[in-house]
């Protein structure tokens, strides 16, 4: 494709080393591809048939490529519970651990998959390792001998006439599946099982679909708009279809980016410059005029872990129950995002401070400074992972973080340093040079760390995903940081941020100030319960069970 674009340009291939892979094709769909339902089991147990067949574990670990992060947890569930079975039958499935691997998964998790094995040969289990795709290329795993390639994969798939993104399990492309056999052969000579036919493998795109399929094109096209190319005459090495465009043209006018003429208003030059998703540069625009610029970064920061801002319990029952239990201490009638962003506050009020201002703190305990426990907590091993990955930092932040160097100064230099509220290294989203009613000063943490480790203490015992927390905190810096120049935050004199006046409705309006053309409108009469009607796109759909709105949510 880009050898044609560039007038057949000459290609050239490297190739890296690679041990012979015997390929073999089981399909294991009732009519071509494996469906998400049947999945889960297919791969279980053709990981345990291979485990008989080849029961020294020196022939090498087996690696599973499954669609998404709960199908890999689950078919490890699956595969133990077979290995218990089996292990009391026949005892010939002892000599096998098995593993997960996954994107959103602890460090010190992933560090044990990868490991390479260097004890003696009598003592080695082999491994059984449930993968997502990011075993296709991000990582090499010594001792892996066996593939077996579900032929799925969980992917963004991006609808442009609903201007609408989802995540759904599809048909890998024949290049994953090449890489994924590849697997196989990385250290040492190997087998893949493809479950599914050399018809299927056929009928798969030969490449991934291009990003710019994946995603809306608004942006792209206010960037063409703005150094005046039509979007329409412009040379794409792969080009979208009018329908995209259209929709996001219309996109761009209702938001005020461009004109009638395709002429970019002030907004849209704004948008050109900062180079962010459009629905979010107005929504901190706006935000910024009326003086809730911090809150409107917050927000913006927060919508883009929304996905990953709690933890779901894994695929425990038990741990899924509890999990739900401790997310609903957050959840507000104002709706998923509102309780989010309250919940994100309250994280940074423990991060800022070592204390907590409501009695969140995942046991019931009244409000005051988290401090660490000696007893049996069941989630205290977790806690531990958290705390010795923040160890293995600490060598390097000595030397190159001015947090380290903050963290051992005297207490009156360090407040006076939290006065300056315009530095945009400043760790805390509070803009005000007086503290917030909200957010008080409590006794001060020893250092940097102590205070991160209670933030962590406190993320696990409340259920949230304190990686995804501090990628919230790092991105609304940043946006701070590029609004802070522009005219409307200083027209709104965004210089506090006064978390009492901050109501779920003022956050409501926030978001819609970006977001309008997601509304929907609850319909009248539905035999399918409570169904919602987007305005603009003409979608049907319900509340998902796990929202702050939905009336039947189990807690």
């Amino acid at each position: 494709m880009f050898s044609s674009f560039y007038d057949n340009a000459p290609v050239v291939e490297i190739e890296g080393r690679m041990f012979p892979v015997d390929l073999n094709y089981i399909p294991a769909g009732r009519d071509g591809m494996l469906d998400a339902t049947h999945v889960v089991a297919a791969v279980a147990e053709a990981a345990v048939t291979i485990h008989q067949h080849f029961t020294d574990p020196s022939d090498g670990d087996v690696l599973r490529f499954l669609p998404g992060q709960d199908d890999v947890l689950r078919a490890k569930q699956h595969f133990e519970k077979i290995i218990a079975k089996n292990a009391k039958q026949a005892g010939t499935l002892d000599s096998v651990v098995a593993h997960a691997l996954y994107g959103k998964q602890d460090p010190d998790e992933q560090a044990e998959v990868l490991k390479k094995y260097t004890g003696a040969a009598s003592q080695r289990k082999r491994k059984m390792i449930f993968s997502t795709n990011i075993a296709e290329t991000s990582v090499t795993i010594d001792g892996v001998a066996f593939v077996v390639d579900s032929g799925l994969m969980k992917g963004v798939v991006y609808d442009p006439i609903r201007n609408m993104t989802s995540l759904k399990a599809h048909a890998i492309s024949r290049s994953s599946a090449i890489q994924r056999m590849g697997r196989a052969g990385r250290t040492q000579p190997g087998k893949c099982f493809r479950l599914y036919s050399i018809r299927d493998y056929n009928e798969m795109e030969v490449g991934s679909v291009a990003e710019i399929f994946q995603q809306p094109l608004s942006l792209a096209l206010l960037t063409l708009h703005h150094i005046g190319i039509d979007p329409r005459h412009f040379a794409w090495i792969q080009s979208p279809n009018d329908a995209a465009m259209a929709q996001a043209e219309e996109e761009l006018t209702f938001l005020g980016a461009i004109d009638a003429s395709k002429q970019l208003t002030d907004l849209g030059k704004l948008i050109a410059d900062v180079q962010l998703d459009p629905r979010v540069v107005r929504m901190i625009d706006c935000g910024s005029r009326r003086g809730l610029g911090c809150v409107a970064t917050d927000l913006a920061a927060v919508m883009s872990v929304a996905h990953i801002f709690f933890w779901s319990g894994g695929n425990d029952k038990k741990a899924k129950a509890e999990a739900a239990k401790k997310k609903a201490q957050f959840l507000t009638s104002d709706g998923d995002i509102v309780s989010m962003y309250h919940a994100y506050c309250e994280w940074e009020t423990v991060l800022n401070t070592g204390t907590m201002n409501e009695s969140n703190d995942g046991s019931g305990n009244e409000t005051g400074t988290v401090e660490e426990e000696d007893d049996k907590d069941p989630e205290e091993a977790a806690t531990a992972a958290m705390g010795a990955a923040l160890k293995r930092t600490v060598a390097l932040v000595r030397r190159n973080s001015d947090l380290w160097k903050q963290g051992q100064e005297e207490e009156e230099e360090e407040e006076e340093e939290n006065k300056d509220n315009n530095d945009d290294d400043d760790t805390s989203s509070v803009c005000s040079e007086e503290p917030s009613p909200v957010k008080q000063r409590a006794p001060k943490a020893k250092n940097v760390f102590d205070l991160r480790r209670i933030a962590a203490k406190w993320c696990v015992k409340n259920s949230l995903n304190g990686k995804a927390l501090g990628i919230a905190l790092a991105f609304a810096k940043e946006l701070r940081g590029i609004f802070r120049k522009t005219a409307g935050w200083k027209i709104g004199g965004n210089d506090s941020k006064a978390d009492d006046a901050v109501d779920g409705e003022s956050i409501r309006r926030l978001i819609t100030a970006g977001y309008f053309m997601n509304v929907a409108r609850l319909k009248p009469v539905s035999r399918f319960g409570l169904q919602y009607y987007a305005l603009f796109s003409g979608v049907t759909g319900s509340l998902h069970f796990g929202s702050a709105l939905n009336p039947d949510r189990n807690v």
